[in-house]
Formats: C-alpha cells, structure tokens, sequence
C-alpha cells in the first residue's frame, strides 16, 4: 500500500464509510454476498440499489474513479470496493483513491484476507510487514483488521502505539514470536488475536502486560510450553486459549490465573503432569478440551474445581482412576464426553453428582455394572449417549434421561417415563 500527502485528507468526503473489505473477484458473486450478508433488510429497493452500486464498482478501471461521478454513494451504500485489475501500481492507486475519500478516523474494519488467496504468496500484490506497518499507521481508529493468509507478513516493526485496535487475525500467515510481540506490545488494548497455523510462533517473550487481552487463538501453531506461560503470565485477564494441536507437555505454571475460563487442549501431547498444573493453577475454568489426547490417563487431583462445568475426554486415554478422580474434584460437573474411551471399563463411584446432566459413552469399554454405578450416583442425568448394547440396561432406570444410541435407527420404548432417540 502506498500512501503520499495525506493533508487532503481533512476534507474526506465518506465520514460513515466504517468498514472497508477488499476483494479481488467474480463481481456478481460479490454483489449477491453483499446484498445477503450486510442488509437482510428485506427492503427490496435498497437491495437492488446495493447490488446496483457493487456491480457499478466492479465494471469501472482504476484510471477512471476520477471521472466516476457516483464513485462516492456507490462505495459509501456498498461499503465494499471490488476491482478486476490485478497490477501492484492500480492496486495502490485504488487504495490511494479510497483514503482520499475517506476520512482516516471512519475506518474501523480493514479486511485484506484475499489478496493472497488470489494472487499467491509470493506475488508482488501481497501483503508485506511493510505494507501492513503503512496501514497501521494510517488507519489510526482501526479496530479490527484481518490478515488470513498473508503470509509476506512477518515482522511490521511499529514504532507507535495503536490504543483502539481490538481484534487482530494472524491466521496462516508467517508472524513471528518478534513480530507478534511487536504488534502486542503496541497494541495495549487488543482483545482478541488469532495466530492460528501460525508455524514461526513459539514464546513471544512478552515483557509489558497486557490486561485487555480475552481471548487468544494458537491451535496448530509452533508455540512451546515456555511460550504459554509467558502469554498467560503477562495476559492476566485473559479468558479464553486455543492450544488445539499443540505439541505440549507441561505449561509449569507458578502462579493462579482466576479470570481463564476455557482452554481447548484437544490432540495436544499434554501429559497427566501438565492437565493437573494447569487444572490447579486456573481455579475459575468452566471448560476444557481433552479430546484425543493419548498421553494423558489421571491428572491426580488434590483440589476441588468448583467451577468446571464442562470436560471433553473423548477419544483420550483416560482411565477408570482418572474419571473417578475427575468427578470427585469437580462436583459441580455438567457435562462429560467420554466417546471411544477405551480405557474406561469398571468405573465405580462413591459420591452423588447432583449436577450432571449429560454424559456420553458412546464407543467406550464401560461395562453394565459401571454403567448402574454411573446412573445410580447421578440422580439428575437429563441426557445419556451409550451404544445400543446398553439401551435395555438403561430402560429399566427411573426416572429416565434422554437416551441416544450410537446407531443410525431410532429405537422405541415402551415406557413411558422414558425418551429415546
């Protein structure tokens, strides 16, 4: 992107133009993608007028915005610009002409994702750190920018803090832990980022805080668990993490973080060392995922987890001992996947989990007499997933939750204090 005087800006004739998407494709299909994702008014005439101003947009060259004398209400009714020409020098003369009639301080939402889908990574026409330091620097009010796919972006070396950015998206580009910690010590008031598929992140090596910061997504990325822990450490009040497909084994946390209330652990290579510390060391977490994690058995336990509502262990390697450790130290459980648990067979309860609801069981080695443990400490079970082998087992159980099988037939029951489905 190319930026030159900027003065001229002061007279921006689009004060409402909020939200600039570029797109780089079929007309038609764009226009139709505006009419139904932006207005779904149900104004017949303002939609026609939409598709009208989108496909005007489409049809003019970049040479002739000067003379296009409905340039303005079409890209201000529209609030999309979509252009056939694929040269760098129209690319950046559009741009110019777009901050010409718009106000820097108007545009709030900046999405550049296709650029690369349609030009290839190594065109010229992608976005490069220099050209996304250009728009940082002049979107002054940005708030949300997606970078999907861009994958010339690495490091955008900002040299000035961007207050109103909230929402940044990483995904499938090349940033790296420079590069993000660059942009995350710039941006004090960034709510949520996404790194993910992002292979150059490992530990950002965060030294400044950032208490704004919700929600952060690094599934498939390269991040260490050295990494985590810098991230959470300095992301007090950070309440969600994406740590999907991660190869990680024990975070070692040292301190509490009481406002995380969900982490997604799925396929990671956790082990029981590392579930436990990061299950003692985040007393307020609501939800975690589990799934298909084979090196993880029993976390061991040793304090009470008031607050976990939701557990995903399906596909895992859980264990009878883990699955009994898990319900005696978080009683306040809603929900439980245990589908393809193979390792569950002979589970026997103690205490009463008045607060689950649903369980699934679907594909597991649970057998009839850990199945009766289950249903008899759990009065208020409302949804049950189990294999068709166990349907009749569950018939004679009062009262009766919803019952699912794992078949593709519904089964019916002749109680009728009983669902099935």
């Amino acid at each position: 992107m190319r930026v030159k005087d900027t003065s001229y800006l002061m007279a921006g004739r689009l004060p409402y133009l909020n939200r600039l998407d570029v797109y780089l494709d079929n007309p038609d299909a764009i226009a139709l993608s505006t009419v139904n994702k932006t207005l779904r008014s149900g104004n017949q005439q303002r939609e026609q007028m939409v598709f009208r101003s989108v496909i005007n947009l489409s049809k003019i060259k970049p040479r002739e915005f000067d003379l296009y004398q409905n340039f303005e209400r079409d890209l201000e009714v529209a609030l999309k610009l979509i252009v056939k020409n694929r040269s760098t020098r129209d690319l950046n003369y559009i741009f110019d002409r777009i901050l010409t009639l718009a106000p820097n301080s108007s545009i709030r939402e900046l999405d550049v994702s296709s650029l690369s889908v349609i030009f290839g990574e190594h065109s010229s026409q992608s976005l490069t750190s220099h050209k996304l330091k250009s728009i940082l620097n002049f979107f002054q009010s940005l708030e949300k920018i997606n970078l999907t796919n861009c994958l010339n972006i690495s490091n955008p070396r900002l040299e000035n803090e961007r207050p109103n950015l909230k929402e940044i998206n990483f995904r499938f580009s090349s940033i790296t832990d420079e590069g993000l910690k660059n942009i995350l010590q710039l941006c004090p008031n960034l709510e949520k980022i996404n790194l993910s598929d992002c292979s150059d992140i490992s530990n950002p090596g965060l030294e400044n805080e950032l208490p704004n910061l919700k929600e952060i997504n690094l599934s498939n990325s390269s991040i260490t668990d050295e990494g985590v822990r810098n991230i959470l450490q300095y992301c007090p009040n950070l309440e969600k993490i994406n740590l999907t497909t991660c190869n990680l084994f024990n975070p070692n946390l040292q301190n509490l973080f009481p406002n995380l209330k969900e982490i997604l652990l799925t396929t990671s290579s956790t082990t029981n060392a590392g579930v436990k510390n990061i299950l003692q060391h985040c007393p307020n977490l609501e939800k975690i995922n589990l799934g298909n994690c084979d090196t993880f058995s029993n976390p061991n336990l040793e304090n009470d987890l008031l607050s976990l509502k939701k557990i995903n262990l399906a596909d895992s390697s859980i264990t009878d001992a883990g699955v009994k450790n898990i319900l005696e130290h978080c009683p306040n459980l809603e929900k439980i996947e245990l589908r393809n648990c193979h390792n569950i067979s002979h589970l026997i309860l103690e205490n009463d989990l008045p607060h689950l609801k649903e369980i699934d069981l679907r594909g597991s080695s649970l057998t009839d007499e850990g199945l009766r443990n289950i249903l008899k400490h759990c009065p208020n079970l409302e949804k049950i997933n189990v294999d068709e082998s166990k349907i009749s087992l569950l018939s004679k159980y009062r009262p009766q939750p919803t019952i699912q099988n794992s078949t593709a037939t519904s089964v019916k029951s002749t109680s009728a204090n009983c669902t099935i489905s």
